[in-house]
Parts: structure tokens; C-alpha cells; sequence
């Protein structure tokens, strides 16, 4: 389970990434507010991977990003004060192909229904 006291919400993280991920935040300007972004890395060893990353902005800006055009994130909630949290899932696997990393990866698409279905507000 992935905590994020600051952003308000909760989140149960994909099993394969269990003892083996790290979570950064930072933050961006957009349209005259800010969207926090926390990203997950798989650790590889002694390298860090991204792949899953959630973005917790206003319905505004959420709102303005739509209208861009272009890959969007899957929305996990809208809060009642407001405030939209995206998920968006790795692209495409990012090992080498054969690698254990590789096969693990391949699993991911299925075990993100987990992400779904446990995200909470606190």
C-alpha cells in the first residue's frame, strides 16, 4: 500500500513492484496552478526504472489538460474538495526483451486493475 499523507490519498501498488520501489514528487507549474506528480521507479539492482506514475491536480486544470488533446492518464478519483488524482501506467516495457525484468513487466498491464480498484481518498 502507498501512502501519500501530503496529497490525501492511498493507493495499493501493482504486486511486482513488493520490496523493490521508490517514490519521488515533484511538482510543475500548469495553467496558473500546480500539478504534483509521484513517481514510482522499480529498482533494478542499483538503477531506478519509472514506471507508474500518479498526477494530483484541480478539476480545472484536469479539465484543461483534456482539452490539449493527446495520451491521457486514467482517472482514479475526483475529491470533494476538488482535486483529480491520474494514473498513468508505463507505455511500453522498458527491459530488454528475454530479461527476468522483461517478463515481469509484461505482467504489469494485469496487476494495475489493483491500482483501480483500491485507490482511496483519506
Amino acid at each position: 500500500l502507498y501512502t501519500n499523507e501530503e496529497l490525501g490519498f492511498s493507493v495499493e501498488l501493482p504486486a511486482l513492484l513488493a520490496d523493490h520501489y521508490e517514490a519521488g514528487v515533484s511538482e510543475r507549474e500548469a495553467y496558473d496552478d500546480v500539478i504534483t506528480t509521484v513517481f514510482i521507479s522499480y529498482l533494478d539492482g542499483e538503477s531506478a526504472v519509472n514506471v507508474l506514475s500518479f498526477e494530483e491536480m484541480s478539476k480545472d486544470v484536469w479539465e484543461k489538460v483534456q482539452a490539449e488533446g493527446g495520451p491521457l492518464g486514467v482517472v482514479l478519483g475526483e475529491s470533494d474538495a476538488g482535486r483529480v488524482v491520474v494514473m498513468n501506467p508505463l507505455q511500453s516495457n522498458p527491459f530488454a526483451e528475454g530479461t527476468p525484468e522483461y517478463e515481469l513487466f509484461n505482467e504489469l498491464p494485469d496487476q494495475l486493475s489493483a491500482v483501480t480498484e483500491s485507490f482511496r481518498f483519506l
